[in-house]
């Protein structure tokens, strides 16, 4: 069994083209389809935007290098299987258009270490926990693994739910959530410019999220895009971390 069998609910090989942007480019005499074209130019822009931010902390922090390196990886991934080429990897010889692909499932272990990464970057700048240091270390290790495990899992049996981009999120907020705690208190007591830099730089990100799940549950894409309007959540989402990426980088 493979997330092959997971159908889409909503596109099918009917509508696909019709209930969302597709741009038909002809180049050499063949036909290429690309798949919401405004939305695949900020994904793939937030990509090599945060790649470039990778570099900029090499050789100096490896952990934060990583950590933006795979962010940077995953959002081209996402964007290449999401928007750009939707119609070969979900649409092209398929008899139903599929609901995933496997560029998607790499794209969640991709984000997910870049996370991981971020926790390991986070706890060597300001030696959190000093006293259980290699034990949180581990902790983030095995926290890692097991949302491996289950993205695994729910790819073989398949699970929609274990392989989504909702239940990745959601799983990494526990992490994030101790981070963000950890930093308030860190802030509390020592005041200290770089406690109040990632101080907005989690709260950022939380506010991006929200503001994201917000837009994604009032269903205003489909409301959009029916007067065509191509303006998506993801869309919203890549703007918004865009604009986080570029407050980053001017700190």
């Amino acid at each position: 069994m493979s997330i092959y069998k997971l159908k889409s609910e909503y596109y099918t090989l009917e509508n696909w083209n019709k209930v969302q942007p597709v741009r038909e480019i002809t180049l050499l005499g063949k036909t290429f389809y690309l798949t919401q074209p405004s939305s695949t130019f900020l994904v793939y822009f937030l990509g090599l935007q945060t790649c470039y931010l990778a570099f900029l902390y090499y050789p100096i922090n490896i952990y934060w290098f990583l950590a933006y390196l795979f962010w940077g990886v995953g959002a081209i991934v996402a964007g290449t299987s999401y928007q750009a080429f939707f119609y070969y990897l979900k649409v092209k010889n398929q008899k139903k258009v599929l609901w995933t692909s496997w560029w998607e499932v790499v794209y969640m272990f991709l984000q997910k270490i870049s996370f991981n990464f971020m926790a390991f970057a986070y706890i060597e700048n300001f030696q959190l926990f000093d006293n259980y240091h290699n034990e949180f270390k581990l902790f983030i290790l095995l926290e890692g693994f097991l949302f491996l495990v289950l993205l695994i899992y729910g790819s073989a049996k398949p699970i929609k739910r274990l392989i989504s981009f909702e239940f990745m999120w959601q799983y990494s907020l526990c992490l994030i959530s101790l981070l963000f705690c950890s930093n308030v208190y860190g802030y509390l007591i020592n005041k200290k410019n770089d406690h109040l830099f990632y101080l907005y730089f989690w709260s950022l990100l939380f506010v991006i999220l929200f503001t994201y799940y917000l837009y994604s549950w009032s269903d205003l894409t489909n409301k959009l895009w029916k007067r065509k309007i191509w303006f998506s959540d993801n869309d919203w989402l890549h703007i918004t971390l865009i604009l986080w990426v570029f407050f980053i980088m001017k700190y």
